[in-house]
């Protein structure tokens, strides 16, 4: 299902969005954090972007792509005002994307009760947009002009890999393999120069204990972390998550040299070709 995206290259999006924005701005007068995603494609993020948009005091758009518009020149209230368009259309089609239902019942998807965090669900191009042009994280910190958190997602890299190499047209595994490292030097980079803007979440983990980890990201975005909202976000969560590298046929030496590189970041310690690590690696 397609979602509206208003281009960052059409000049009527500055327009509309300049006005739209100035005149919404006390909707945004309480906000607080600013939250993004970091990580790779097709870890989870959509999943967990919507359980955070199913709090009273956030919204969170579906892929809008922010950084884009920030390399564009737009200011804060525009930003704001295209993250909540989004995430407002998204909402009207019914929360489908790739083939999952990503709507968390009797919660707060489409509204708000007092927005105090806003932000974007686009994690591995903002990973890569961060590693072209690290500086646009302080242009970011100035247009949004409050504390800025990111949440780095994170699944067994083989089902990752192999999930580009499938999705991406005349993309071989070896490729997709560079792209999946090439992403997570960057996110290693950023976890090193900014620890305090970013919380490291397993999907393996987050799927295994819901409570503990969804009471995590609420504390870690200053929201509170009410029992009807962790009952319903946890109801949503898949019981495992699909492993589609048994889908693709993996030489030897291809399974070793991924197995190898992951060696290089400690978040992904525990990690082989089929299992994910324990709660207690995770947490190491």
């Amino acid at each position: 299902m397609t979602v509206r995206l208003r281009s960052s290259a059409y000049p009527w999006t500055f327009v509309e969005s300049l006005i739209a924005g100035a005149r919404s701005r006390a909707m945004f007068a309480d906000v607080q954090k600013y939250v993004m995603f970091i990580g790779q494609p097709r870890s989870g993020t959509s999943l967990i972007g919507s359980l955070l948009n199913a709090h009273r005091n956030m919204w969170v758009a579906q892929e809008l792509n922010a950084l884009n518009y920030l390399r564009r020149g737009y200011g804060r209230n525009q930003l704001y005002w295209l993250l909540y368009m989004r995430d407002r259309d998204f909402n009207k089609r019914g929360r489908q994307w790739t083939g999952y239902d990503y709507e968390v019942a009797g919660q707060w998807q489409g509204r708000y009760e007092k927005l105090t965090v806003i932000g974007d669900k686009k994690a591995g191009l903002s990973s890569e947009q961060f590693g072209r042009q690290p500086e646009l994280l302080t242009r970011l910190q100035d247009i949004v002009q409050v504390p800025i958190r990111m949440l780095h997602v994170i699944r067994n890299p083989f089902n990752v890999i192999t999930t580009i190499h499938r999705k991406r047209r005349n993309t071989s595994l070896e490729q997709a393999a560079d792209m999946f490292f090439g992403r997570t030097r960057t996110n290693w980079g950023l976890m090193q120069d900014h620890p305090e803007m970013i919380l490291t979440m397993h999907l393996e983990q987050l799927i295994a204990s819901p409570e503990k980890h969804l009471k995590q990201m609420c504390g870690f975005l200053d929201v509170p972390a009410d029992e009807d909202y962790i009952s319903a976000c946890s109801e949503l969560l898949f019981e495992k998550p699909r492993q589609s590298q048994t889908d693709v046929k993996w030489s030897k030496s291809m399974v070793d040299s991924v197995t190898d590189r992951i060696q290089e970041f400690p978040f992904l310690a525990g990690y082989d070709f089929l299992e994910a690590p324990s709660s207690n690696q995770a947490a190491a």
